[in-house]
């Protein structure tokens, strides 16, 4: 026997294995890719004991794909040395090849698993960027048409669907609307009883949105810059845009009691130079949206960022200081209705509808006199809801606690002045 296959045979019986003849050896041989990877990496030279070992069985086929993994990773300065060292009849020179297989192969899935969860997550992105980039090319679409002001920003406010089943119910088509009837339905089951309330409000959010967009165009941004705004709002409970998640199902009475109560305090910007209403031909006139409005300069200055940072900052700010205490306001407010004297509130909603009623049946002198009736049953409620509203403790309350009758917003006015001056806000 040549000294070649001295070598080899010593080697293989070393690992307690024989190399076998015919069908049984060639299942036994490593695939010629494989076997030719490890050959050409270790530049072992044709009929050279390591090239016969690694060619014709002396490395199961099992561990093949574990080093040729680790080859690949530029990991293998030690296996050439250990395939030498098996030829040569080397104890526990296969158990460190085998060894060094099975630690790549563990690795290897490692890798296959993170890439194809990187993968998962890659193609899971791209559906968001195209939902949001549908959701922007919607509103600029409604914003065109006539009527169309509130279903385009609330588009435009809205993020891809972040949630599993965070399905869009406000403001959508009479088609798209179909499937959520029962929102609707809830809405109007009493006139009175429930209203959507954005938890994010359309005109404070927009303005961001509307901006990065502009950076994405201008290529200072990104998508998913866009969809990172959307991910942190929804982290703080308080989700932007039409979803289902940024909805909250609000009373009525106390729902406009609470948007007069957040603008006097400045956390709504008015859209009006003058918020207060005068007196034509007998009726209110409502003031007409100005240019030099709280919310027009608060537009105007968001458009002014430069860069998706800075405007990410200002936006978390918005959120963190602004939003989330508003919202806290608004269920504290709802919670404090909800205290309110059931009979008092049935009360309320039975004269509201009679009132309804008789207006629809042409008898004003019964109308009037329900509407009055109303009037001072509204006002009770009211008040009622306000001191409840004091009565809750601070855990929830940012501002203090409300005086019952004024909602405390003096003192509130002053807290926030006092901390925009130390904030150099103004």
């Amino acid at each position: 026997m040549s000294i070649t296959g001295q070598l080899f045979e010593t080697g293989v019986k070393a690992a307690g294995t024989a190399i076998q003849t015919g069908a049984e050896k060639a299942l036994r041989s490593l695939p010629t890719d494989q076997a030719d990877t490890i050959v050409k990496a270790f530049g072992f030279k044709p009929k050279s004991p390591q090239h016969t070992f690694v060619t014709m069985g002396g490395i199961h086929p099992t561990e093949g794909p574990g080093l040729v993994n680790y080859i690949k990773r530029g990991e293998a300065q030690d296996l050439g040395e250990y395939i030498t060292q098996a030829t040569q009849g080397e104890p526990g020179a296969l158990n460190e090849i085998a060894r060094i297989s099975d630690g790549s192969m563990n690795q290897l899935n490692e890798d296959t698993i993170k890439a194809n969860g990187l993968q998962q997550a890659n193609a899971k992105y791209e559906s968001q960027v195209n939902e949001l980039t549908d959701l922007r090319a919607e509103g600029e679409k409604k914003l065109q048409a006539r009527g169309g002001q509130d279903t385009g920003i609330s588009a435009l406010s809205t993020g891809p669907e972040l949630i599993s089943g965070d399905k869009r119910i406000y403001q959508l088509s009479s088609k798209l609307r179909e499937p959520y009837k029962v929102y609707e339905e809830t809405l109007a089951a009493n006139p009175i009883a429930k209203e959507f309330h954005h938890r994010f409000n359309k005109a404070v959010s927009v303005p961001y949105f509307q901006r990065a967009w502009e950076l994405v165009d201008a290529k200072k941004a990104s998508p998913e810059d866009i969809i990172a705004l959307h991910r942190y709002a929804l982290d703080k409970g308080v989700p932007a845009g039409d979803r289902q998640s940024a909805m909250m199902m609000f009373e009525r009475i106390p729902h406009n009691e609470f948007h007069e109560f957040i603008r006097s305090i400045g956390l709504e910007p008015r859209s009006q130079a003058f918020p207060k209403t005068g007196i034509r031909k007998g009726g209110k006139t409502r003031a007409k949206p100005s240019t030099n409005s709280p919310l027009k300069m608060e537009q105007s200055r968001i458009k002014k960022f430069e860069t998706i940072e800075d405007l990410a900052a200002d936006f978390q700010q918005a959120v963190d200081d602004t939003i989330v205490p508003m919202n806290e306001q608004a269920e504290l407010l709802q919670e404090a209705w909800q205290a309110v004297d059931i009979q008092l509130r049935d009360q309320l909603m039975d004269t509201w509808n009679k009132r309804n009623a008789a207006r629809k049946a042409g008898n004003k002198e019964l109308a009037a006199r329900l509407n009055k009736e109303y009037s001072k049953l509204k006002k009770q409620a009211i008040s009622d809801m306000k001191t409840n509203r004091a009565r809750y403790g601070k855990e929830l309350d940012d501002f203090g606690n409300p005086d019952p009758e004024s909602y405390g917003r003096a003192e509130i006015k002053q807290e926030l002045k006092e901390d925009k001056q130390l904030r150099g806000a103004e």
